[in-house]
């Protein structure tokens, strides 16, 4: 379980590293369609819980392949495999990279396929029964998957991701709440975003 723990740490800190590459502005190179900073809501559920996320996103690279960076902020509740019910909040990052597909017709771009791939780490707040919200352990999650994001006019999209991950806690007295606060899950979210 200590392995894991520096696994995630080290994980978190070098998505969150992705955040200090600068961002590229705005126009998709031979479209009106815009790929600057971005603003995303969406719902997500898992095995065990579900909830809402919004999203600030920054351009890392745009051309044929896209590479994004995405500060999250998440609000979930769920009841794990014990029975026990929760609710978390956290802050998170989210790296993405695919590829960008352009539909035209006769010269006109109909809309902007981006299918990709993401890795993403949380950190937050827990609360459950005999457990304070605001103390130790807090929730550590790591995952990862895929999607596909449809930009249907010139600053909005819809996505869908698809993926899974594990969360478990960290921090003073974690021991106690592993069984109950750990999971491995498979996750599935959909989304809007609009573009700036």
């Amino acid at each position: 379980m200590k392995t894991g723990k520096i696994l995630a740490a080290l994980a978190f800190a070098v998505v969150i590293g992705c955040t200090a590459v600068s961002a590229q502005e705005n126009k998709t190179a031979g479209t009106d369609f815009k790929s600057g900073i971005s603003v995303s809501g969406l719902w997500r559920m898992d095995r065990i819980r579900s909830g809402g996320s919004m999203e600030v996103g920054f351009p890392v690279y745009t051309g044929n392949m896209v590479m994004s960076d995405y500060i999250t902020l998440n609000g979930y509740g769920g009841r794990t495999d014990s029975g026990t019910s929760f609710g978390e909040m956290s802050i998170g990052n989210k790296f993405r990279v695919g590829g960008r597909y352009i539909v035209k017709s006769d010269g006109r771009v109909l809309f902007v396929i981006i299918p990709y791939g993401v890795v993403n780490a949380e950190f937050g707040f827990v609360g459950a029964d005999g457990k304070n919200f605001f103390h130790s352990p807090f929730l550590a999650d790591i995952g990862g998957g895929g999607g596909f994001e449809l930009q249907f006019m010139e600053r909005q999209s819809f996505f869908i991701e698809y993926g899974g991950g594990g969360f478990f806690p960290v921090g003073y007295d974690s021991g106690n709440y592993a069984d109950v606060l750990s999971s491995g899950y498979g996750a599935f979210a959909v989304g809007y975003r609009t573009y700036f």
